[in-house]
């Protein structure tokens, strides 16, 4: 005890990254030895929390909040503790993880390593081993919630991206809607109106195509009442029962399709007709017509 009150004296208490003492759980089954880590401990500065096993040592570190490191046994009952440091980790990953082992073996140390253990004490230790061993946690565990600190702002600016590109899609559709809104409100034919729908359609998308027929009062054929760019001869009138052409098939199911550009191995149905978006149009809850780009 004469050489921790000298340490407790003469060197300053071990921190953590915000400045407050290291806070410790130790987990040990013998009590004699939580007894003489938390005297030596506390002779650092460091705020020291016992558990007599892995199970109590997890209950204390789902009710105490702050633990900055575990200082645990290797051979406990119930759960030993290179399987209490692999559920520390699962619980957090920052908080860091000394080994106390009597007997130790490179498969030890490995497996340790492996659940996360940071660093190892073999009994009998020197209080001034124990020092440095805590001191090198306190180093990491600043870096390593320094790093939880980074990850969490990367995930922040992340979201906060992907809000403002709702928001700029939203002021885009807006401005569209007001456009569409603006330009069908000055439509005075029937004709103008249909071009003025392509038009509108090609501006929205970026497309310099687009196409639109109207389904007849029959229901078996549509008629292309406008169209921008080029289009195939037989796409002005499309029999529903025979036609291949995907508007055939929006018009008869009602559901819109959208076909892939895959470059040079483009598919048939891309290449043959060279639609991209196909939506049906709806009046009363019925298909009236099909429009492309």
């Amino acid at each position: 005890m004469k050489d921790a009150r000298d340490n407790r004296e003469t060197q300053p208490p071990i921190a953590t990254g915000a400045g407050g003492p290291l806070r410790l759980l130790v987990v040990d089954d013998d009590e004699a030895v939580r007894a003489s880590l938390g005297s030596c401990l506390r002779s650092m500065g460091c705020e020291v929390i016992e558990a007599a096993d892995g199970h109590q040592g997890l209950e204390r570190l789902r009710s105490i909040p702050g633990i900055d490191a575990i200082l645990s046994d290797v051979m406990m009952p119930g759960m030993n503790g290179v399987e209490f440091v692999r559920r520390v980790k699962e619980l957090d990953r920052s908080i860091v993880a000394v080994v106390i082992t009597a007997y130790p073996s490179v498969g030890v140390t490995v497996e340790a390593m492996r659940a996360g253990a940071s660093d190892f004490l073999t009994k009998p230790f020197r209080l001034d081993q124990l020092r440095l061993a805590v001191q090198r946690a306190a180093l990491e565990r600043r870096v390593l919630l320094e790093q939880k600190s980074l990850r969490a702002e990367v995930e922040m600016h992340k979201a906060l991206e992907h809000v403002n590109r709702q928001l700029e899609l939203t002021l885009k559709e807006q401005a569209v809607l007001f456009t569409i809104s603006e330009t069908l409100g000055k439509v005075q034919h029937l004709e103008e109106l249909y071009r003025e729908v392509t038009n509108l359609a090609c501006a929205a998308t970026g497309s310099d195509r687009a196409r639109l027929w109207t389904l007849d009062e029959a229901g078996t054929h549509l008629d292309m009442v406008a169209a921008r760019g080029d289009f195939r001869p037989e796409l002005v009138r499309v029999d529903l029962a025979s036609s291949m052409a995907p508007c055939a098939s929006v018009a008869r199911f009602g559901h819109p399709v959208a076909l892939q550009d895959t470059g040079p191995g483009r598919s048939p149905s891309l290449s043959e007709w060279d639609d991209r978006l196909i939506v049906p149009l709806r009046c009363r809850q019925k298909v009236a017509g099909v429009l492309s780009v």
